[in-house]
């Protein structure tokens, strides 16, 4: 089995946000089949309404207002830090090529849930703040629903992907109380 060292598995993470980032800025027009169309598309269907493509991703109408899904609202950048996560959770290689496909339903999943939440509070913003707070009020609808999502991907690394202790892969296992002295049975 390929492993990383620890300090691999880091820079590994450095270079997933990394490329994260420039994938946001440099490769838009990629990323609208595979993360932009199928969240926006379920999310739309969540929300009662038709979704029809745009020359930038998904739009709906949703409470009288017409919601478009771009490349901006990928979810790449939290696919890089959820991809980081797991290289700083294994030192398997393997584990991690296992977690990938895991990894892009979760990231589709909370993003279909981050653009449900938000065309779901707008109108409430829309009606009660002015203007100028839309842009403030997305970004903090975003963040109250990726949050708790890196939370729980977090938990489910320590408890799925994490590394497991040297026994386990070498065949013989370390047992602390094997080698204890156990009392004698008693005879009846």
């Amino acid at each position: 089995m390929i492993r990383l060292k620890q300090m691999d598995s880091r820079i590994a993470a450095f270079l997933c946000l990394l490329l994260a980032f420039a994938c946001k800025e440099l490769a838009a027009p990629y990323l609208i089949p595979p993360l932009v169309i199928p969240a926006g598309t379920v999310a739309a269907w969540l929300l009662g309404s038709t979704p029809f493509s745009t020359p930038e991703g998904v739009a709906f109408g949703h409470a009288g207002t017409i919601f478009e899904v771009t490349a901006a609202c990928s979810g790449i950048l939290f696919m890089g830090l959820l991809v980081g996560m797991a290289f700083l959770s294994t030192f398997s290689l393997k584990r991690i090529l296992f977690a990938l496909p895991l990894i892009y339903l979760y990231v589709v999943s909370a993003n279909v849930l981050r653009i449900v939440f938000w065309a779901t509070i707008f109108p409430l913003i829309n009606d009660h703040l002015p203007e100028s707070f839309a842009d403030a009020a997305h970004e903090i609808a975003g963040a109250l629903v990726y949050l708790p999502a890196v939370i729980l991907a977090r938990l489910a690394y320590q408890r799925f992907l994490a590394n497991q202790p040297s026994g386990e892969e070498g065949g013989t296992t370390t047992n602390p109380t094997a080698n204890a002295t156990q009392p004698p049975a008693s005879t009846l």
